[in-house]
């Protein structure tokens, strides 16, 4: 059963545009059977149809709004009350308790969180079918049956719109069912999204990087490994929230330059590695100094606050059998170079 609930999203776009495609047909039903039984004078009937279609009208609104349990729910229990009504006052010939045959088999929706409320009005359904008939045996209708081909061409009419409920609810369950998948894939996605990036700067994590790392061990890359210089002293004076406002603009600030040539990641705290695959470390040094340049010439602003920062950068460029974690400890090796050095450089 496709379970489409109340929530956000696609799946709740879709289900209530089937609840109003649903009561539209509805409307359109009950105000041809106010024209059928005026011509045929069932007057009693007529105002019966005249009040369901204001009914409708109203469960319109409610959809709309997203009362989708509130809608269904009305919508059996009237459906319910009209085959009672037309088939004492019109009797068994007008197949009206066909309806509750189509009512029944619409367990494909279900707006409940118990899955069994559906299934407890399609009883509620068979029930009132059941009993009908066996009143129909013995019981007389408040009006006289319409002659033998009216009574046909009733009772076909009433049969073509329950095979059309029914083929129309078993389409839109398809439907459904895709829209819930296709809702499916893009919550994967966004977990997966999730799970692969950090959530302050939206870079890869250090898991994820070191996929990508290892993945790329065979061919020619340079790995950067960054810091932010005297990161603590940005904390510590303006406090962590600024902290976390620079770490994000810096990482945007790299994805800018660096481009689709490079995969980067935020490694720890203030620090970032960055792969460049299939570059020479000449290359990858004149970007990471564009970089370098371009961090120092950046303002952050910050609650009326101009934050200054500066990096170093380490580079190692993989040479021979040099594994992944041997890449990793030489870059950083080469970090620590260039903050012994002064800071604010590049080394390789």
């Amino acid at each position: 059963m496709a379970d489409v609930t109340a929530s956000p999203g696609s799946t709740d776009r879709y289900a209530r545009r089937v609840y109003l495609q649903i009561i539209t047909l509805a409307i359109f039903c009950h105000a041809s059977f106010v024209v059928i039984y005026a011509l045929l004078s069932f007057t009693a009937l007529v105002v019966y149809n005249v009040c369901s279609v204001a009914f409708y009208l109203v469960m319109f609104v409610a959809a709309r709004r997203g009362m989708f349990r509130l809608a269904v729910s009305l919508i059996h229990l009237e459906v319910c009350l009209f085959v009672i009504a037309a088939t004492v006052l019109g009797g068994w010939s007008l197949g009206t308790h066909l309806y509750l045959i189509a009512m029944a088999s619409l367990v494909y929706f279900c707006p409940f969180q118990r899955r069994y409320i559906p299934y407890l009005f399609s009883a509620l359904e068979i029930a009132v079918f059941l009993a009908l008939r066996l009143w129909s045996i013995g019981g007389t209708a408040c009006y006289p049956a319409p002659s033998g081909w009216i009574s046909s061409a009733l009772y076909l009419y009433s049969a073509c719109a329950c095979f059309a409920i029914i083929l129309y609810a078993a389409f839109a369950s398809g439907l459904s069912a895709a829209v819930t998948r296709k809702a499916l894939q893009d919550e994967n996605a966004s977990l997966a999204r999730l799970a692969d990036h950090d959530q302050l700067t939206g870079l890869l994590n250090r898991r994820a990087f070191l996929t990508r790392l290892n993945a790329a061990m065979d061919a020619p890359l340079v790995l950067a490994m960054g810091d932010v210089d005297d990161f603590k002293a940005v904390n510590d004076t303006y406090g962590h929230a600024c902290g976390d406002f620079v770490l994000r603009e810096l990482a945007a600030l790299m994805t800018r330059r660096c481009g689709d040539g490079a995969t980067l990641c935020r490694w720890g705290g203030e620090e970032f590695l960055l792969l460049f695959p299939g570059q020479g470390p000449e290359e990858v040094s004149a970007t990471v100094s564009a970089l370098l340049r371009d961090i120092e010439g950046h303002a952050f602003p910050h609650e009326k606050q101009d934050i200054r920062i500066t990096m170093t950068f380490g580079l190692c460029p993989r040479d021979g059998e040099m594994d992944s974690a041997r890449l990793i400890r030489m870059a950083d090796a080469r970090l620590y170079e260039g903050k012994a050095r002064g800071k604010n450089c590049v080394v390789w």
